[in-house]
């Protein structure tokens, strides 16, 4: 299994010794992530991914891959959006005209609904780290991600912490989610499905990503006798939410969207995180599948400081590796042959470091299932619960 999928990460590049030596035109692809600003906690570590594959594919095979059209060598350019829409919109306009990138890696909510009419417009697809269902509708546009969206995600945390519940009444549940449309994409289906099944909702809250203190949210969670709250956000503010759920009694159980959790929150919080519950679209850093060899192999070639990453991390690079597959299969070099080619993907896999990825002219989305996770915070590791496949839509 390891070597066969060894030669897969080969055919990624497919390249040829000949190609190699010749004058091979260039094509390029943009990266917009999230080095600073709001939700770069966890965005550094996904642009660190999808950065590093690049190099690694211009180091290791001088970036040339065998498309559809013949031997091309691809560049990566990249930039910082600070988890600005605008700041994300003005660079793609500026990769579009000055760099003619024929595919983009981008990250927030935010930002990639600013950009979707100019990625319809330039005929340029991009892969999103955002899991928003609403940048999949209408079907067929040019935005794609590798997971399911984010309300599968919650409606998958909101069955499982009704799987766990002991007593007759039914549970307590609250959100807590990040002031932006991120925060806020999977609320309305929250509140809904947990209307479905007869659950009381007790508290919605906004905890925002440069929060010192929580103690006001803690409080009013304790008032309204929360049981189970559900965080739509990243590490930074979750941690600093548990820290004060501690020093305030707060009795709950908290479960969070793959952003929440991962090794960072670990990381970020300590004993303070012990018995949370994340979703994840990639797996840990310790899960024994081939592609994690690679993984990590790519995070101590470049980073030889950083021990442990993320699931984001892992994220960024099959998102990369995604890309990459996208121009070996495109037959011109353009943005329409690119999403074409994407279209094509059918269990694209990558080495069990996330579930193989189907892609089709109306189905933009990358997974059916997703992974649960408990962090465990005196083995310092994220314990697998099991693989979901939600059929809600």
């Amino acid at each position: 299994m390891r070597q066969a999928w060894l030669v897969v990460l080969l055919a990624l590049a497919l390249l040829a010794a000949p190609a190699a030596a010749q004058d091979v035109p260039t094509i390029k692809v943009g990266a917009i992530v999230t080095y600073t600003g709001p939700t770069s906690d966890v965005g550094a570590h996904y642009g660190d991914g999808v950065r590093d594959y690049f190099r690694w594919l211009a180091e290791e095979h001088g970036g040339i891959v065998e498309t559809g059209f013949g031997p091309a060598r691809v560049e990566l350019v990249w930039t910082d959006d600070q988890y600005n829409p605008q700041v994300t919109l003005t660079a793609l306009r500026r990769f579009i005209s000055e760099e003619n990138i024929i595919g983009v890696i981008t990250w927030g909510t935010g930002s990639n609904l600013a950009i979707m009419d100019e990625l319809n417009r330039a005929q340029v697809p991009a892969l999103s780290a955002s899991f928003h269902r609403g940048l999949l509708d209408p079907p067929g546009q040019y935005n794609f991600f590798i997971s399911t969206n984010y309300d599968n995600h919650m409606r998958v945390l909101i069955d499982y912490a009704l799987s766990q519940h002991t007593g007759d009444a039914p549970p307590r549940i609250a959100f807590s989610v990040h002031p932006s449309p991120y925060g806020r994409s999977p609320l309305e289906a929250g509140r809904s499905y947990a209307e479905q099944l007869g659950l009381p909702v007790v508290a919605s809250q906004e905890l925002p990503a440069d929060v010192l203190d929580a103690t006001g949210q803690i409080l009013e969670l304790r008032r309204a006798q929360a049981e189970y709250v559900f965080f739509q956000n990243v590490a930074q503010p979750v941690s600093v939410f548990l820290r004060d759920a501690r020093r305030q009694g707060l009795r709950a159980q908290f479960l969070g969207i793959h952003y929440a959790g991962g090794e960072e929150l670990l990381h970020l919080a300590g004993r303070n995180a012990d018995g949370f519950i994340t979703t994840s679209a990639t797996v840990t850093w310790d899960t024994d599948v081939p592609g994690m060899e690679f993984m990590r192999a790519l995070n101590a070639r470049f980073h030889p400081n950083v021990a442990v990453r993320p699931p984001h991390y892992t994220q960024g690079v099959v998102t990369a590796m995604v890309l990459t597959e996208a121009l070996r299969r495109a037959t011109a070099p353009t943005g329409a042959a690119v999403k074409a080619a994407l279209e094509t993907l059918e269990n694209f896999d990558v080495g069990g470091v996330a579930p193989p990825i189907t892609f089709g002219p109306d189905r933009h989305w990358g997974a059916d299932t997703l992974y649960l996770y408990r962090l465990d915070a005196g083995a310092n590791r994220l314990v697998f619960i099991g693989e979901f496949a939600p059929s809600y839509d």
